[in-house]
C-alpha cells in the first residue's frame, strides 16, 4: 500500500501538464457552448428589433369585426394595445389621388400608427378630422412640409387636410418612390370619405398587442371560438410570433425542429469533449497504478 501511497506525488508531477491541459479543455468546452447560445441570443435580440420597426410590434391581427367586439378584446387582461386601420386603394387602381400622385387612403388611429406599427417619422398623428398624415416619400412628390395643406381628389368631390406629420406603417414600400402617396387619417374622415364615395369593400381591421407572444398564441384560438369568427378571420404577425417561437406557421415550425436539433447537437459535442478528457484521464491513471483489489 505504501508503494501505492508513493506513487502519488510522482504522478501528480508527471502528469501536472495533463491535468492543465484537460481543465483548459473542460473550460473551452464550456466557453464554447456558451458564446454559441450566447450569440444565438443576441442575434435574436436584433433580428426582433428589426422585425418590429418592419412588421409592426402587434402580434395578431382581427379582420371584420364590430367596435363592440374590439373593446371587449382591449379589456382582456392579457392585452396591452389594440389599434385600428383600414385601407383602400392599396393596388392604386381607383381615381384617387393627392396633388397628381396616386393615393392610398388609410382610416386608422393612433394606437396602430404611433405604438404598433411605430410608423410616425415627423410630426404628430391627426388630432381632428381636417388633418392628415402623409408617407415621407410625399415631402419630394408633393414638396410639401408639416402644416401645409393639401387636397385628395376623390370621385364625389375634393377634400381638403391639413398635415400633421409625416410616416407609414410600411416605410420601405413608400420610401423612394413618387408615384404612391399613402394618405393616413382619422377613422371618422375615412368613413365619411369612404360614404360619400359610396365605398363599402374596405377591410377594418383590429391589431392587437399581447403581453407576450406566448399569451397571443393561447388566445388566438379563444377569441376565434368566443366570438364566432370564421376560419381565417385572425392572422398572426409571423414576423414576431416565428422569432418568440409561437408561431403556427408550418414553414416556422420546420425551422424550430431544426434549431432544437441543432442545440442538442451542440450540448452533446460540449459534453462528449468533457467526458472525453475525463476518460482519457482516468484510464491512465488506471494503467499507471494498476487494478487495486
Amino acid at each position: 500500500m505504501r508503494s501505492y501511497l508513493s506513487l502519488i506525488p510522482i504522478s501528480a508531477r508527471v502528469r501536472k501538464r495533463q491535468n492543465r491541459m484537460m481543465i483548459l479543455c473542460i473550460i473551452i468546452s464550456v466557453l464554447l457552448v456558451t458564446t454559441i447560445f450566447s450569440a444565438a441570443d443576441m442575434i435574436i435580440r436584433g433580428e426582433t428589433v428589426t422585425m418590429q420597426a418592419k412588421h409592426g410590434n402587434w402580434h395578431i391581427q382581427v379582420n371584420n369585426i364590430s367596435n363592440e367586439i374590439a373593446e371587449e378584446i382591449s379589456n382582456r387582461p392579457d392585452v396591452t394595445a389594440v389599434g385600428w386601420s383600414a385601407v383602400f386603394n392599396e393596388d392604386a387602381d381607383q381615381p384617387y389621388t393627392i396633388g397628381e400622385r396616386k393615393a392610398t387612403l388609410y382610416g386608422t388611429d393612433e394606437h396602430y400608427l404611433a405604438q404598433l406599427a411605430d410608423g410616425m417619422e415627423e410630426g404628430v398623428f391627426p388630432q381632428s378630422d381636417q388633418e392628415v398624415v402623409l408617407s415621407s416619400n410625399a415631402k419630394l412628390a408633393l414638396e410639401v412640409e408639416l402644416g401645409d395643406s393639401v387636397t385628395v381628389q376623390t370621385p364625389a368631390g375634393n377634400v381638403d387636410f391639413i398635415i400633421s406629420g409625416f410616416g407609414s406603417d410600411d416605410q420601405e414600400y413608400y420610401e423612394g418612390q413618387t408615384y404612391l402617396v399613402a394618405v393616413y387619417m382619422t377613422k371618422g374622415a375615412f368613413v365619411s370619405l369612404m360614404n360619400e364615395n359610396g365605398v363599402s369593400d374596405y377591410d377594418p381591421a383590429c391589431y392587437v398587442q399581447f403581453q407576450n407572444a406566448a399569451k397571443a398564441a393561447d388566445a388566438i384560438a379563444e377569441i376565434q371560438a368566443q366570438y364566432n369568427l370564421p376560419e381565417g378571420s385572425i392572422h398572426e404577425n409571423t414576423a414576431i410570433m416565428g422569432l418568440a417561437g409561437q408561431s403556427s406557421n408550418e414553414s416556422m415550425r420546420n425551422v424550430y425542429g431544426l434549431a432544437a436539433i441543432l442545440f442538442v447537437m451542440v450540448l452533446l459535442a460540449g459534453v462528449l469533449m468533457i467526458s472525453g478528457s475525463m476518460n482519457s484521464q482516468v484510464a491512465q491513471r488506471t494503467k499507471f497504478f494498476g487494478m487495486m483489489r
